[in-house]
């Protein structure tokens, strides 16, 4: 299935970076390290949308690490994998899809939309948000807050 407005975000969180992080630091085929064994070697550069970023924040709290947030064209092109496939990514199914000429695939995974990163020519910038500060607010969200 193929995703093209569904998105609630532009910004993917990944969680467990340190703070001279870059894009240039980015490795789409980066070995999935939770997800290897002898009879199988997983990949991706996974990040989660904004309605799961929480997930990036505990994930770089385990490690004491920081998060990057990416924000991404608005012209995304997104594949959908069925549910529970998205952490068994290989090379050869990157390569597939970047050859079809989408920039992220996603698939559910314990409720969680999980996205791996195929194109880090969509990134337009980035951020790096020390774990501890997922909750501070931008002036964005201040200023469409209420006061009491």
């Amino acid at each position: 299935m193929e995703v093209y407005g569904g998105i609630m975000s532009r910004s993917f969180y990944h969680g467990g970076v340190n703070s001279d992080f870059t894009i240039n630091s980015i490795d789409i085929v980066r070995p999935a390290i939770k997800q290897q064994n002898k009879n199988n070697s997983y990949i991706g550069f996974y990040v989660f949308g904004e309605e799961n970023r929480d997930a990036a924040f505990r994930y770089a709290e385990v490690g004491n690490k920081n998060v990057v947030k990416l924000n991404m064209n608005d012209d995304l092109r997104i594949y959908e994998l069925p549910p529970f496939t998205i952490t068994r990514i290989t090379k050869e199914q990157i390569q597939r899809f970047q050859d079809l000429g989408y920039d992220m695939i996603c698939g559910k995974m314990l409720g969680k939309m999980e996205y791996v990163l195929l194109a880090k020519d969509k990134i337009e910038s980035m951020e790096i948000i020390p774990f501890n500060e997922r909750y501070k607010l931008d002036n964005d969200e201040i200023s469409m807050g209420r006061s009491r």
